[in-house]
């Protein structure tokens, strides 16, 4: 997928977020789980910048690998983020690898299940044409130049 700013704008931040559930049942040991994992690759295509890749790992909640006997089931969380702030970027291609593994063992079952993706979610910084920049200081020059007529 790729992702571009607006004119005049920066892209800030990246974020995915997910949510699940999983489930594991029997009388195993550690050798029955379930598991989450994953990666974000982010390159770089804005005018102008050398092409570069940057990669952000899954972070989990409560963790990343559940298994018996110490879980049986419960909701799992997961989330990427990617500060892109002061690197000027205004065009990315965006790429999210996200693996759910269960394994069990005989006489056990597993299971996991991805309920919920929100993303990506993306921060933008607006950055002002020159003109509009130049206006301002003229403003400002008037308001002094006004106070210092009063004193």
């Amino acid at each position: 997928m790729i992702i571009q700013s607006d004119p005049n704008t920066f892209l800030t931040q990246l974020s995915i977020i997910e949510f699940g559930d999983y489930s594991l049942a029997g009388s195993g040991n550690s050798g029955t789980q379930a598991k989450i994992s994953g990666s974000m690759f982010i390159t770089d295509q804005t005018p102008g910048h050398i092409p570069t890749v940057k990669t952000v790992s899954l972070t989990a909640s409560p963790k990343g690998t559940f298994t018996l006997p110490s879980d049986s089931s419960g909701s799992w969380s997961a989330s990427l983020n990617l500060d892109l702030t002061g690197y000027e970027i205004s065009k990315v291609m965006f790429q999210f690898n996200n693996t759910l593994q269960s394994t069990s063992q005989s006489g056990t079952t597993s299971f996991i299940e991805k309920k919920v993706v929100g993303g990506p979610s993306i921060g933008v910084m607006v950055i002002p044409e020159p003109a509009t920049l130049c206006l301002v200081a003229v403003g400002g020059l008037g308001l002094l130049r006004r106070r210092i007529r009063k004193t």
